[in-house]
């Protein structure tokens, strides 16, 4: 009995000390502190994807892509970041956001044979055939010798579905 009074009298005095402590208003973080903020972020997310722990490394990522320093990174970090969190994304059947990031990192002028054919994976998944062909298309002006990597009843696939499109679809299957 003694025992539980002693703890509700430190409970009450815990709440009575909170109560009394004054918040300190945070002060913005200037453009530089931004930048510096998300790059140690976008580091942080490839110490977790080195260490296996791709939840939380898509989450940091997350987090980085979207803070108000990402604009201000140098464009190879920004199309590493989009590159990696998009194809984490991809691999966790999130077919959606990792579109959307792999359409941002294949825009990038640092955009590689990795980066469109990530992107076409993403496309395909969400039966998206007018952008796959544009990706197989860029792949086959960009890195003809990657189109191997495609498969073959993808690229049927991708044909039979323009085909059934308007005329713009189709004129972008004959470019196939």
């Amino acid at each position: 009995m003694r025992n539980a009074l002693v703890v509700a009298a430190l409970l009450a005095a815990t709440f009575s000390a909170k109560a009394s402590i004054t918040t300190i208003p945070h002060l913005p973080m200037s453009p530089a502190e931004q930048v510096d903020s998300t790059r140690a972020a976008v580091l942080l997310a490839y110490k977790y994807v080195d260490d296996n722990d791709l939840p939380t490394a898509a989450a940091t990522f997350d987090s980085a892509i979207h803070s108000n320093g990402f604009a201000n990174l140098p464009e190879d970090m920004r199309y590493r970041a989009l590159l990696l969190a998009g194809q984490i994304a991809e691999q966790s059947g999130k077919h959606q956001l990792g579109y959307g990031l792999l359409v941002r990192a294949s825009e990038s002028t640092q955009a590689d044979a990795p980066a469109w054919h990530s992107r076409l994976a993403a496309a395909y998944s969400l039966k998206d055939y007018r952008d796959s062909a544009r990706c197989v298309q860029t792949i086959a002006r960009r890195w003809p010798d990657t189109l191997g990597d495609i498969n073959d009843r993808a690229i049927y696939v991708i044909n039979t579905h323009l085909g059934e499109g308007n005329a713009q679809a189709r004129e972008q299957r004959d470019l196939l």
